[in-house]
């Protein structure tokens, strides 16, 4: 199965097999729900987080149908979100029924629900250590890598979700997929040849691959995209201050001004030291979006990204938070990429 343009315009000759495709959220939802109904080998699935709405509820079904044909079904869930929806006074308890009611359906359809990176008694209590924030999602021969969690404010956030149909890059996303239920005890680098690469962090604290990757990747770039919601923080944010420096345009993308991720307990610390850091560069843009941006995405002078499940801050690697990124210099997705900036960039503040 390959991604290929769909236009009724485009003769059927001429249609061009894409192994990238930027896809929307609603899009990618389409596809997979589409893609199950035909599914004959596996359906496998990861995520941070996972709560019972329309769409999920959509994936859930289509899923347990493919278990119940016989194909083999695997959904994996971080113990962060497990851990919220069993606490009644995080959510309302209607909506905790609901959520564990869905995983009991694709257990009772014969599907295998596992829990990744179950934290140690200290773990427990600080939480946001040793997470698997990855996301990654499988269905036979096509998978999809992005930023997007399995809930429902999640479709309507600023997200990317890249289909990817190229067979190499599958077969090593689903080597990511097995090494991260399993756990991984050092960070990975997956190099598809003339293709890009999948980086795999593992839950390490202090070290990330993809991190250093994105450091390494801005420096003497003469335009830099970044789009997170979170800030950029202590050597990153120096490297992009120190490219603008040099007269390199630098733009980064986030969420709208009061979102919480930017002026919550901790977070505005982070906010107010880029804006002091950067304002006396007028190449050094920051851009807020007129809604959530939840997108995680560096661009570097047209040719290379990396895109996935890494917010480019310091404070995840310290907390040891496993992800899945991919770095890519294919000239389609890069191109999809622009356009997505460009969105966001038009309907900023």
């Amino acid at each position: 199965m390959t991604a290929v343009e769909t236009s009724s315009n485009v003769p059927e000759q001429e249609k061009i097999i894409r192994p990238f495709e930027l896809q929307t959220p609603y899009e990618f939802l389409g596809d997979f729900v589409t893609l199950c109904q035909k599914a004959e080998k596996r359906i496998w699935v990861q995520t941070f987080q996972f709560r019972a709405s329309h769409g999920t509820n959509l994936m859930v079904n289509s899923m347990a149908e493919a278990a119940r044909r016989g194909v083999d079904v695997q959904f994996g869930i971080d113990w962060y979100s497990q851990n919220l929806f069993k606490k009644e006074q995080i959510l309302p308890q209607k909506f905790n029924n609901q959520t564990f009611q869905r995983i009991k359906e694709l257990q009772g359809a014969g599907s295998i629900v596992f829990q990744t990176n179950e934290p140690n008694l200290l773990g427990k209590k600080l939480k946001y250590l040793g997470r698997n924030h990855a996301k990654i999602t499988i269905v036979d021969d096509v998978a999809w890598i992005g930023s997007m969690n399995l809930s429902q404010h999640h479709f309507n956030d600023s997200e990317i979700m890249v289909k990817i149909s190229s067979r190499d890059f599958v077969d090593q996303i689903c080597r990511a997929f097995n090494l991260m239920q399993n756990g991984i005890d050092a960070d990975l680098g997956f190099f598809i040849k003339d293709q890009g690469a999948i980086l795999i962090d593992s839950s390490k604290k202090g070290y990330s691959l993809i991190y250093n990757q994105a450091r390494g990747l801005v420096w003497g770039a003469k335009e830099i995209t970044l789009v997170s919601q979170y800030v950029p923080s202590f050597g990153f944010l120096d490297d992009l201050v120190e490219e603008a420096g040099w007269g390199s345009k630098v733009t980064f993308i986030t969420s709208n001004k009061d979102d919480y991720r930017l002026t919550g307990f901790g977070n505005k610390y982070f906010y107010d030291r880029m804006i002091k850091k950067t304002k006396k560069f007028p190449n050094f843009k920051v851009i807020h979006s007129k809604g959530p941006v939840h997108a995680k995405l560096l661009m570097v002078d047209g040719e290379k990204a990396i895109f996935g499940s890494h917010n480019f801050t310091y404070l995840t690697v310290l907390a040891g938070t496993g992800e899945l990124s991919i770095q890519t210099k294919d000239s389609y997705l890069l191109g999809q990429f622009e356009v997505f900036r460009d969105k966001l960039i038009n309907q900023a503040e």
